[in-house]
């Protein structure tokens, strides 16, 4: 508690005094009346003064002890300012501290940091020196095992130069025998133009809605009902291969090629005659039933030296008359089925054979024709083969994936739909009579092996 003194006010003593003289010079002046009187009334006087110097002084008290609360109360308020000021200070050192403490942590994690940084960049380098050096490495082990692979091709393509450079050096006329690669050209000529009149992207013609059945002259195997719809192109082009096969190739060795016609049909007697003077010098054994009628073109060199050069005859003369009239009833025959294929699937699809469609057709069969012709002409036997649905074959060397191609060599699946017949070369009709190559693959479409027991059997998509 602070003790304050009382203060003094100048100016109640000044007037005290000036009473005090007032009173002497009354009492001087009264001293000729009655003193009692002045007496009482100076009494009262002084007991007025007094009482309003009592007030006076009770008034500073009251001004001392409010001042004292007011500054017992800012003495307070000090305090509490001071003691919160004092917190506030205490946690804001402490704040500081912690924050130091993290600073030193984060220093030393820092150094820490840059020093695995460091010998991260160290180790990285020498990685990536390891590395250079072993990529320079493959690259010399690339660059001498590509050089080996193109100095192999440059030998293998001049080899293969100089063998077409010989064939063609033996084979300048069409009426000569092909060689394999000119039969793989006409062949691959031939599937395109299919390819392209079956084409489901050019010709809206097939594509055929699903609620509508695909009669059987169209898809024979039944190919549109174990599999989903929108793939009658692919029945389409199965088909034409089909009469391709059956109007040009039913009968070997290019006898087929001239259909029933009377030049086939001349073609024939001659044949069956020299075949009868054949035998009857040679003593050989009997020709005579249908099976055995073109036997001896396995067996005789000399019979296919005479099939090549009668057929190379035919095929001069053929060129040499400029006609498109020679064999007319398979070809018509053949354009005629293949128009009727393209106006019953056009139905099926509410459209219309498209006009050009015809001429596309007739030179596709012509081109088959032609290539029918060189099965006769050539010494070699040639010859389509296919397999039937259901067969179990190996993909590979012989057929081949319509989609997949190469990619699933070795593989053994069972035959849904044949889309492209192969072609082969049996011999060469001089020097070998059975040597068979593969000169094109057959493609088919391939089904589902179910069985268990590893028979063919087709599943349903």
């Amino acid at each position: 508690m602070v003790w304050l003194r009382k203060p003094v006010d100048p100016d109640g003593q000044a007037r005290i005094k000036a009473y005090l003289k007032e009173v002497s010079r009354s009492l001087q002046f009264s001293q000729s009346r009655d003193p009692i009187h002045d007496i009482i009334n100076l009494v009262k006087d002084l007991l007025v003064k007094r009482g309003e110097v009592l007030l006076r002084q009770q008034r500073i008290q009251d001004s001392n002890q409010a001042l004292e609360r007011r500054l017992a109360e800012q003495h307070s308020q000090h305090l509490n300012i001071q003691h919160e000021l004092g917190g506030q200070l205490a946690g804001a050192q402490r704040e500081l501290s912690a924050l130091h403490r993290e600073r030193l942590i984060a220093q030393g994690e820092l150094r820490t940091a840059r020093a695995e940084h460091t010998e991260a960049m160290k180790q990285a380098r020498l990685e990536m020196t390891e590395m250079k050096e072993e990529h320079a490495a493959q690259l010399h082990k690339r660059d001498t095992h590509t050089q080996s692979q193109i100095n192999s091709l440059t030998l293998a393509h001049t080899k293969h130069t100089n063998k077409l450079a010989r064939q063609l050096l033996v084979n300048q006329n069409d009426d000569m025998g092909w060689p394999d690669e000119k039969l793989q050209q006409s062949f691959t000529r031939l599937r395109d133009l299919v390819d392209s009149i079956t084409s489901i992207h050019r010709n809206k013609e097939l594509r055929v809605p699903r609620t509508e059945a695909i009669s059987s002259v169209i898809d024979p195997t039944g190919f549109t009902v174990r599999n989903k719809r929108g793939q009658s192109h692919l029945v389409m082009k199965s088909r034409i291969w089909t009469i391709i096969s059956e109007e040009f190739f039913s009968v070997p060795f290019g006898f087929g090629a001239l259909g029933s016609s009377q030049i086939s049909n001349d073609l024939l007697a001659t044949y069956r005659s020299w075949l009868r003077m054949y035998v009857a010098a040679s003593e050989s054994g009997s020709y005579d039933s249908p099976s055995q009628e073109f036997r001896i073109f396995y067996e005789s060199k000399l019979a296919n030296k005479w099939r090549s050069a009668t057929f190379s005859c035919v095929r001069e003369a053929l060129q040499q008359s400029d006609t498109e009239e020679v064999a007319t009833d398979n070809v018509d025959r053949a354009v005629s089925r293949i128009e009727d294929l393209w106006t019953e699937i056009a139905q099926l699809s509410g459209q219309t054979t498209p006009a050009g469609i015809k001429t596309e057709i007739r030179s596709m069969v012509q081109l088959a024709r032609d290539m029918a012709v060189q099965f006769g002409v050539h010494p070699a036997q040639l010859r389509l083969f296919s397999a039937n649905p259901g067969d179990q074959v190996e993909l590979g060397q012989d057929y081949r994936h319509y989609q997949n191609g190469d990619r699933d060599a070795g593989s053994l699946v069972i035959v849904d739909l044949v889309l492209v017949p192969g072609l082969q070369r049996i011999g060469d009709g001089f020097r070998s009579m059975d040597t068979k190559w593969t000169i094109e693959p057959c493609e088919i479409v391939p089904g589902k092996l179910t069985d268990k027991s590893g028979e063919a059997c087709l599943e349903k998509a």
